[in-house]
């Protein structure tokens, strides 16, 4: 067979992939025109790059992780992909691609709006209370407040008069200075079992006090003059915002 004949004849089986060159240094092309090779090379090309890409994207945070003091990260961003390597502070970028830096604890965020105000201070008044009669109201504990917004609880102790040997009732009313009654409650009291401790009762409520005011406990019995009393008094107001009042 010629040189001629031996490059003309087509093979008979699959096409070598390693074709012998024609004369001239070339290699003869496949049966089919197309060289596969190629493409099998941009694939891993594509595949190597891909995953370097992911390889830098991860080790950014685990750099961030790994440190508590303030650290900057510089890389370089090629232009026309958006790919970024990390590189150090020194290094410059190749053409066709910027640096850029950051570090891992941002700038300063804007300050916040100021909060309210907290309690700085709440009132308390202890009194020993007073004899009650069941023709008026008496006063037994007053409470001075400057103006604002309270929360108020109030105790206070029912007793037996040292004349009094039948039931008796005391109750008590807790006012402002605005002229209104926030709460009231009574206890009733019965010979030889309430004569020694009495018995106590509380008193709840909530004031706006535009100026300066007060909020005090009045109380009376059921009997007259011995007939009860009202033993040790305590009034405390927590200043507050705003009073909010619901039901249910």
């Amino acid at each position: 067979m010629s040189l001629t004949e031996r490059f003309e004849r087509q093979p008979d089986g699959p096409v070598d992939e390693h074709p012998a060159r024609q004369p001239g240094g070339t290699r003869q092309p496949k049966a089919d025109g197309r060289r596969r090779r190629p493409a099998r090379r941009w694939l891993r090309i594509g595949v190597i790059a891909a995953g370097a890409t992911a390889l830098v994207g991860g080790a950014i945070p685990a750099i961030a992780a790994a440190t508590s003091s303030t650290v900057t990260y510089y890389a370089c961003v090629t232009n026309s992909t958006g790919a970024i390597k990390i590189v150090g502070k020194t290094t410059g970028c190749k053409s066709g691609s910027h640096k850029i830096s950051w570090n891992n604890t941002g700038p300063r965020g804007a300050t916040g709006a100021r909060g309210p105000a907290g309690v700085t201070k709440g009132y308390i008044d202890f009194s020993g209370g007073a004899d009650l009669t069941n023709d008026a109201l008496t006063t037994v504990g007053t409470l001075n407040l400057p103006a604002g917004n309270y929360m108020i609880n109030a105790k206070v102790e029912g007793e037996l008069g040292s004349s009094n040997h039948g039931d008796d009732v005391v109750s008590c009313d807790m006012d402002d200075s605005n002229g209104n009654t926030l709460d009231t409650n009574g206890v009733t009291l019965i010979p030889g079992l309430d004569s020694a401790s009495g018995e106590s009762m509380t008193l709840l409520g909530a004031t706006s006090l535009a100026a300066s005011g007060y909020v005090q406990i009045v109380c009376a019995n059921g009997t007259g003059v011995g007939g009860g009393s009202a033993g040790s008094v305590v009034i405390t107001a927590i200043p507050v915002s705003s009073i909010v009042t619901t039901s249910g």
